[in-house]
């Protein structure tokens, strides 16, 4: 009896150990790799097609010093990702050259804050809706004597909080004379990439474990994938404390208030182009709508293709040439509509 008590004991302490080793090598390890860029991105090489090496989400990200952003994309790369080449300036944005500061007289900028869709996801530069939108904005622009830029700030995995970070800490430096805020339906939810989300183990990790199995709670580790989704107040215990401010309706309106503010110390309008029904059963979408008109910030619905011809797969819902192409032209007209986001003469 006193052996079977003993080897139980033992086995616990081993697995007390175990745990702790595993906690430490993926705490302090796994994300310094992944967030260093110690990864060596595969070289673009003439085509993206095929057997081609792709660039993973991880690989082209690298950490912000800004705790609010977590993450960015790693400036000037040239690699393949999700079939498609994928350049960034030296300012760490998808786009072929940087963007003069102070911006020059006589150009138009307009600032789009997005995550994937906006960014690109599988499709070429050309192909992107910001590419086409600048196109479709410069043929009326020459009347008024003005070039346009479309400065694309999007980054994959943010959320709307994340994008009110970047307005803050670095969007503005652009000088937009319109911001375009592109929401999609997980603006709401937990940002990619968090380590271990869940509280602290308390001092026993092996008791934490066993709770967690039979709570049927997740072991929560470095991952490419979304921890949580739509985070409802009752599931904030779900999210630890040091993101809790930027999710769920409380951390959207906080994002929404944050650009506001930002756009409104330089006298920036700002278009939130949004389609809220996907939260319909989450939160109050009207109320929503009103909370941002007071904020200044112009609601515009603007639907996303979901018919097949306009994604990149069944199983990808991202949109593929066809679909920025018809987002493009839904923007073009919405701020055709809109006027005062359309260039002016010596804006």
């Amino acid at each position: 009896m006193a052996a079977v008590v003993f080897g139980t004991l033992v086995g616990l302490l081993a697995a007390e150990a175990g745990l702790r080793v595993h906690r430490a090598f993926f705490s302090a390890r796994a994300p310094a790799a992944l967030y260093r860029g110690e990864f060596e991105l595969p070289t673009f090489g003439g085509a993206c097609g095929g057997q081609t090496e792709q660039a993973t989400l991880g690989e082209i990200l690298r950490p912000s010093r800004l705790s609010d952003l977590i993450f960015e994309l790693r400036p000037e790369i040239d690699t393949c990702f999700e079939g498609s080449r994928l350049r960034t300036n030296r300012e760490g944005l998808r786009a072929l050259r940087g963007y003069s500061n102070p911006k020059p007289e006589g150009v138009h900028r307009i600032l789009l804050l997005g995550d994937s869709q906006t960014f690109g996801w599988g499709v070429s530069f050309e192909e992107t809706f910001a590419v086409r939108l600048q196109r479709m904005l410069a043929r009326d622009a020459v009347e008024v004597g003005v070039d346009v830029e479309v400065v694309n700030a999007a980054v994959p995995a943010y959320n709307a909080y994340q994008e009110a970070a970047f307005l803050s800490a670095r969007g503005m430096a652009y000088e937009p004379d319109c911001i375009v805020v592109l929401f999609v339906g997980n603006d709401l939810a937990l940002p990619h990439f968090l380590l271990n989300p869940d509280a602290e183990p308390g001092p026993s990790y092996l008791v934490t474990a066993v709770k967690r199995v039979l709570s049927s709670k997740r072991w929560y580790r470095w991952t490419e994938e979304s921890l949580i989704g739509f985070v409802r107040p009752s599931d904030l215990s779900r999210v630890p404390p040091k993101y809790r401010h930027m999710v769920g309706d409380r951390g959207y309106r906080e994002a929404l208030r944050r650009i506001a503010e930002a756009a409104g110390e330089a006298g920036v309008p700002v278009i939130n182009a949004a389609d809220y029904s996907p939260l319909r059963h989450e939160v109050n979408t009207a109320d929503l709508i009103r909370y941002q008109e007071t904020l200044g910030i112009r609601h515009s619905e603007l639907r996303w293709p979901s018919r097949r011809r306009y994604l990149l797969s069944d199983r990808d819902p991202h949109l593929n040439p066809r679909g920025h192409r018809r987002i493009a032209r839904r923007l073009f007209h919405l701020l055709r509509e809109g006027g005062f986001c359309m260039p002016q003469p010596n804006s």
